[in-house]
């Protein structure tokens, strides 16, 4: 069991010089542990390491942030902190951090990261799983301007991860004129795009 006086510990190894890369990145995951026990400490820590130089510790230190905001009462304070550092990260494009901030960011659910959301959901070149949750993310935080870019992605040929993620989030943003875009998603190749598809289209009409 953790215990709250354990975060301490687990950033002194983060800011110890004498640790190595994978200890590092291990007790930052275990940072995103503590739910309502974080401190703000550990939250300033966590903010801190999106800029570090280990990319498997910023895809962490994202990946912590996201939990925490999700089970704990410091969700207001990530929200002014944590949130410009993890679009930034996000608009770096690095396949882990980004993935990583995207994904967070739907779980911080402030609406404010629609616009960047959208811009790398709309950038082919960037990592699918990337797109995937940022188009997940766009439906997290109710962003209404992504209908169109969500309608867009339905025919994602990249992967169909993409093609799923924005259906699920059609279905969450509840606007009904998405249903016969997402009727085309029935004759998809993937099985699983098929049945998301359905789901969407039966959560839509019943809105």
């Amino acid at each position: 069991m953790i215990r709250e006086k354990d975060q301490d510990s687990l950033v002194e190894v983060i800011e110890s010089k004498s640790n190595n890369d994978y200890n590092r990145w291990m007790a930052t995951s275990y940072l995103g542990d503590f739910g309502k026990k974080t401190s703000q400490r550990t939250v300033d820590v966590l903010i801190g390491l999106l800029d570090d130089g280990n990319q498997n510790v910023r895809d962490h230190a994202a990946d912590s942030l996201g939990r925490i905001a999700m089970s704990s009462k410091l969700e207001g304070y990530i929200i002014g902190h944590a949130l410009q550092p993890l679009m930034r990260l996000l608009l770096r494009g690095e396949s882990l951090g980004a993935a990583s901030a995207a994904k967070a960011l739907g779980e911080i659910g402030d609406p404010s990261a629609g616009d960047v959301l959208i811009q790398v959901l709309e950038t082919r070149r960037k990592w699918w799983q990337i797109r995937k949750n940022a188009a997940i993310a766009l439906g997290l935080i109710g962003e209404k301007k992504a209908i169109k870019p969500l309608i867009n992605a339905l025919q994602d040929r990249y992967s169909p991860d993409i093609r799923i993620g924005a259906a699920e989030s059609l279905s969450k943003l509840g606007d009904t004129t998405a249903i016969e875009y997402l009727e085309v998603l029935k004759d998809d190749e993937n099985i699983n795009v098929r049945i998301a598809g359905e789901s969407a289209i039966k959560s839509l009409q019943n809105k």
